[in-house]
C-alpha cells in the first residue's frame, strides 16, 4: 500500500476546507442589500450632508431678516430724517435772522 504524499494531502486540505468557507456565506435579501448600500455609499452620504447644510441655511435666512431690503429702508428712512433735520434748521436760521432784520430796521427808524 503506498503512503500520501505530503503533495496531496497539501492539494486535498484546501479543498476540504471550501465547504465550511461557503456555508458561511448567506444571501441577502432585498431590505439588506438596500440599508448596505444606503450605509457604504459615499455618494448618498455626501448628498445627506449638503440636504443638511441647506436645511441649516434655511434656518439661518429665517432667524434675521433680509440685510439687503432692511438697509435700504434704514438708508431711505435716514435720509428723510436728515432732509428734515436739514429743513428744520434752514427755517430756525431763516426765522432767527428774519427776526434779527426785523430787529435791525426797528433800531434804525
Amino acid at each position: 500500500m503506498r503512503r500520501p504524499s505530503w503533495r496531496r494531502l497539501a492539494l486535498l486540505l484546501p479543498g476540504l476546507a471550501l465547504p465550511h468557507i461557503a456555508s458561511a456565506q448567506r444571501a441577502l435579501t432585498r431590505d439588506e442589500v438596500r440599508e448596505r448600500f444606503r450605509t457604504n455609499n459615499a455618494s448618498l452620504l455626501a448628498g445627506s450632508l449638503l440636504i443638511d447644510e441647506s436645511r441649516a441655511g434655511e434656518v439661518t435666512a429665517g432667524l434675521r431678516p433680509s440685510p439687503v431690503f432692511s438697509s435700504i429702508n434704514q438708508f431711505l428712512d435716514a435720509q428723510q430724517s436728515y432732509r428734515d433735520t436739514q429743513l428744520a434748521y434752514q427755517n430756525l436760521v431763516g426765522s432767527y435772522f428774519s427776526a434779527l432784520n426785523q430787529l435791525s430796521q426797528e433800531v434804525r427808524s
